[in-house]
């Protein structure tokens, strides 16, 4: 594990001289020679930035991990010494993750201009990764001689412009990472563009580009030198390889071993060249695994683009193209015994539009197994768009894969095996021009109502189109998979109807198509629009779910799966004014569910409504003070805020009331009564303004008060007030705390309206809230006091047992007799 701290180094001498000088000041010139590094290295690791430091890191055996500090030079040769352990050269700089470059300035043409190993008895793994490189040397970077054997020497995250990458016949080259690789003369004195390498086997990891210029004549890869090696290219799986050679071909071998090809699972190869794959011997064979992507393409040239004396064989789900346009000479030349091995691929394509054969054999004969879920052949070629149909096409009515096996030289076909009608006539092997052959992969991704794009996987390059019926139109629409098989095809109205039952149909070149039926989810809820309910306070409203929603619709209208419920879920209280809210649920028969908020607007008598819009103010009463001096502004507010001016938009259910004006008023700072009008979005309402002088006065009093009639029981009876007659009523405009006191005198007793000289002294009395009786005379006795909390009307009573009340002796009340007195009432302002 590597730490990270921060380390000072300076100088001895530096130091010395500072402590010697006495001068103070001398110091930060003398510290001029200190250095910082963030970067602890571990005993095996090393920084290097000139060649002396590479040379010295390589030639250190408890070395094992260089990184560059800056960019170098590789002037000279470095000798990799026999016994070297494994070990990597990063051109990764740890302190600023700045990536180097590795010039070659020295010799072009020497070994010894290399970084080399002549013998090894340790040295099987050398890594370079993580840097640029600018070549020079006809050798390569690194060197290994044909005596140092097993050697393999992987080249990671490097970038490459030279005439050669790398020579080490008697080992292997590992590509990984992100590399690319260019060959060609790019610096002055530089080597002429050569191979890749001269190895004797290649592996790719990663994502590698190779450009191959045409300026060379020699091929990508000299394989063979050493006859101890297998000679090999295998790209890993999942691995991404492509290849451009415009030199003479792809493959040169010396010696008896024939190259072997694979392509791992689920990798990518793809190859372009103007000449063939094998220069000058056949290769073995040529494998693609599962799930590979495989292209090959010959242009004008007058080579053979294929020549093996092993198997071709494409795996299940595989993709292969192998494409020869313009010149001459056959698509695949097969030796003696070679076969033709096509196990359900994805996608298989031979095309061939020379007037060469497309398969051939130099000798002998081979077979031929073909399976795959249709097989079609043309004895003609053209452009995938103007071919025309197949001269044969070949597939089972149960959709099972077709599989034909035969037996050719070149010249004659023997159909040896087949499960659909074919004849050697019909599938004749010397006039075949296109073969393709496919199971098309596609899977589409589960698609709902709430997606405005149809997704899936299927084909690189593959035509996708899609066909569904709505509202009886049919609907046809199409996209094409990008380079990784994805597909992604919009939907112009934004969404397909659930329940719509979607054909989607992949085809490659050359007629392989592949058709999958997806159905739409139902996953969107309905909607409706709500319907403002106004009612009056006390109203009762409906229960009628439908009475509050309308225009209900649902994605799903005009399909099989139509159909929406709405439940009334909650509908507000009527008994108070103001602005409510209602509740309906709507879902549809997928379950998907909204819920429909309904504004109800309850309101009373001082309310104006009109289009939607409701304004409410009231009438009320202001005492002049508050009135005087105030601007028509001030003026404006005091009538919003007394009024107590409400405004609400139904529809929106909202409070709308900061937008209220006061259009017009009349009032003034003079007692009297006023009017205003309020305007809120052209509703406006007209209140009576009442402005009065602070006084505490009587409201009304009754001119004739009565009690209950007396049963003459010659006892003492005390009659009850009838209250219906009584009503004495104070307002007080004063301020909120001031006192009053109600009081009564006696100005005439009970007297006999039938006698005048029948009367009933000291008939009239007060009992008080505590049960205390006081007998009411001449003299004003306080009744009734309050507090004043505002300027409404206070009732003057009593309950029934309490105030003024009639205490007389029946026996002094003549019979038939009706009796009359009078109260005089005082009010007074009390402390």
């Amino acid at each position: 594990m590597r730490k990270w701290i921060f380390i000072f180094f300076f100088t001895l001498t530096s130091l010395v001289a500072v402590l010697f000088s006495g001068a103070t000041d001398h110091l930060t010139d003398k510290m001029k020679g200190l250095k910082a590094s963030a970067v602890v290295l571990e005993q095996n690791e090393a920084i290097v930035k000139d060649y002396n430091e590479l040379k010295a890191a390589i030639q250190n055996n408890s070395i094992t991990k260089i990184y560059f500090g800056a960019d170098i030079n590789l002037s000279s040769g470095i000798q990799i010494p026999t016994g070297r352990v494994p070990f990597t050269v990063s051109g990764k700089d740890l302190e600023t993750n700045e990536i180097h470059t590795l010039t070659e300035t020295g010799s072009s043409t020497s070994t010894s201009g290399t970084i080399y190993l002549t013998n090894n008895s340790s040295t099987k793994q050398i890594t370079m990764e993580d840097m640029s490189i600018v070549g020079k040397n006809y050798y390569g970077t690194v060197y290994v001689s044909s005596v140092a054997k097993g050697v393999n020497v992987t080249y990671n995250n490097v970038n490459y412009h030279g005439p050669q990458l790398i020579w080490n016949t008697a080992g292997t080259l590992e590509l990984t990472g992100n590399t690319s690789i260019e060959i060609g003369q790019f610096v002055s004195g530089s080597a002429s563009a050569e191979e890749l390498g001269e190895v004797g086997g290649i592996s790719f990891g990663g994502n590698i580009q190779i450009n191959h210029t045409s300026a060379s004549s020699n091929s990508v890869v000299w394989y063979g030198e050493d006859s101890s090696t297998r000679n090999f290219f295998t790209v890993q799986d999942g691995a991404k390889v492509s290849i451009t050679a415009n030199g003479n071909g792809v493959f040169y071998r010396s010696g008896s071993n024939p190259i072997n090809v694979t392509i791992g699972k689920k990798a990518t190869f793809h190859l372009e060249t103007k000449n063939y794959i094998y220069r000058n011997n056949p290769g073995n064979d040529f494998f693609v695994d599962e799930g590979a992507d495989v292209s090959l393409s010959q242009t004008n040239s007058t080579n053979h683009l294929l020549q093996l004396n092993g198997t071709l064989k494409v795996s299940r789900d595989a993709s292969f193209s192998a494409m020869k346009k313009g010149g001459s000479g056959q698509l695949i030349q097969f030796g003696s015994g070679g076969n033709l091995v096509v196990d359900d691929p994805a996608y298989f394509l031979l095309y061939n539009d020379t007037a060469s054969k497309t398969i051939s054999y130099s000798s002998g004969s081979g077979t031929f197994n073909l399976v795959g879920g249709v097989i079609n052949y043309w004895n003609k070629a053209g452009q995938a768009d103007t071919i025309g149909n197949p001269t044969h096409s070949y597939s089972r009515d149960d959709e099972t894969n077709v599989a034909i096996g035969l037996t050719t030289n070149g010249t004659t076909t023997t159909i040896d095996s087949s499960n659909v009608p074919v004849s050697k006539e019909e599938f004749n092997v010397s006039q075949l021009k296109v073969l393709s052959i496919g199971n098309l992969f596609l899977e589409a991704d589960s698609m709902n109502d709430n997606q405005n794009v149809l997704t899936g996987q299927t084909a690189r390059g593959a035509s996708v189109q899609v066909n569904y019926v709505e509202n009886e139109e049919e609907i046809q629409l199409s996209g094409t998979a990008d380079d990784n098989g994805n597909f992604e095809i919009k939907i112009p109205k934004g969404f397909i109807k659930p329940y719509t039952k979607v054909v989607i149909t992949a085809t490659t070149d050359y007629y392989i198509s592949k058709m999958t039926i997806i159905g739409v989810e139902d996953v969107s809820p309905p909607a409706g629009t709500a319907i403002p309910q106004v009612v009056d306070i006390g109203d009762t409203l409906s229960t009628d779910p439908y009475d509050y929603v309308q225009d209900i619709k649902d994605k799903s209208d005009g399909t099989l799966g139509e159909g929406v419920t709405a439940t009334l879920i909650q509908i507000p209280n009527t008994d108070t004014f103001g602005l409510k809210k209602a509740f309906v649920t709507l879902h549809d028969l997928a379950l998907n569910e909204t819920q429909v908020e309904v504004p109800v607007f309850v309101k009373d008598s001082d309310t104006v409504v009109q289009k939607n819009i409701a304004l409410r103010a009231n009438s009320f009463i202001v005492n002049e003070t508050e009135v005087n001096g105030k601007s028509n502004l001030e003026l404006e507010q005091l009538i919003k805020e007394k009024s107590g001016a409400v405004g609400y938009d139904i529809f929106a259910g909202a409070d709308i009331s900061d937008e209220i004006e006061v259009e017009s008023f009349d009032l003034k700072e003079v007692p009297g009564e006023y009017t205003a009008t309020l305007e809120l979005r052209g509703v406006t309402k007209t209140i009576t303004i009442e402005v009065f002088s602070r006084s505490v006065k009587f409201d009304e009093v009754s001119p004739n008060m009565d009690f209950k009639t007396a049963q003459i029981t010659g006892e003492k009876e005390i009659l009850k007030r009838d209250e219906k007659t009584w009503k004495i009523t104070v307002v007080d405009t004063r301020e909120k705390g001031a006192n009053w006191v109600v009081s009564a005198a006696v100005t005439k007793p009970l007297t006999s309206i039938q006698n005048q000289n029948h009367i009933l002294k000291n008939a009239f009395i007060f009992i008080n809230e505590k049960g205390e009786k006081v007998i009411l005379d001449e003299t004003p006795y306080p009744v009734f006091q309050h507090e004043t909390i505002n300027a409404e009307p206070v009732p003057v009573d009593w309950e029934e047992n309490r105030g003024i009340l009639v205490e007389a002796n029946t026996a002094s009340v003549y019979a038939d007799e009706d009796y009359q007195g009078k109260i005089a009432w005082t009010l007074q302002d009390a402390p």
